[in-house]
């Protein structure tokens, strides 16, 4: 029965979350039509942003679009199937908040090291093979902020930051961590080994 499984929806439930995901990725298809003045044809005949303010405003758009439809449906659906247990049974407890944090700090703390490392290393191995040093490449949204900092521009710094640093990953954990791993978690049903399963859909979500 549903109610065995860690988060109790089916099959159309997810169904239906994947609906929402397709029609959220339509809509972002239509964030140029809606708003053509955030762009401007460049020189080269490419399509650019108008002003870093146009580019935030179009990354958070982007953001609440693609994945916001889904993680409503798929918030509502946990709500209905299981009342005040929703959050409790794909992983959010307010109760270990602190100690959730105290884990986060400790991951970014080794995944700056392990960033860190490996480029050393690629530094040293393509020095060993003589290979000409890498050209740094400024990523546009990189640029942008810069240019809305260097500006004083505090309302599109502002943008930038809760675009990249509050929702996109909160977005992202939803999309990815809840609905995706949750869903292959539960498709081999309850009587299915439940560690190999997990580990299961921690893999294909992380390919993802």
């Amino acid at each position: 029965p549903p109610t065995a499984r860690r988060a109790g929806l089916g099959a159309m439930d997810y169904g239906t979350v994947f609906l929402a995901l397709a029609l959220g990725v339509w809509l972002v298809s239509q964030i140029r039509p809606a708003f053509p003045q955030l762009f401007i044809v460049q020189d080269n005949g490419e399509i650019g942003y108008r002003s870093p303010w146009a580019m935030g405003v179009v990354m958070a758009l982007g953001q609440l679009l693609t994945m916001g439809p889904a993680t409503a449906v798929w918030l509502w659906r946990l709500h209905v199937v299981n009342g005040p247990d929703a959050w409790r049974r794909v992983g959010l407890r307010v109760r270990t908040l602190a100690a959730d944090l105290k884990l986060a700090a400790i991951g970014f703390l080794v995944a700056v090291l392990l960033t860190w490392m490996a480029q050393n290393a690629a530094a040293l191995v393509g020095e060993w093979i003589g290979s000409p040093p890498a050209e740094m490449v400024d990523h546009v949204v990189l640029k942008q902020l810069i240019e809305a900092v260097s500006t004083h521009n505090h309302a599109t710094t502002a943008l930038f930051i809760f675009s990249a640093v509050i929702l996109a990953p909160l977005l992202e954990e939803l999309l990815f961590r809840g609905i995706i791993q949750t869903a292959v978690a539960e498709m081999a049903g309850p009587g299915a080994p439940r560690v190999e399963m997990r580990w299961l859909a921690v893999l294909v979500t992380s390919v993802l």
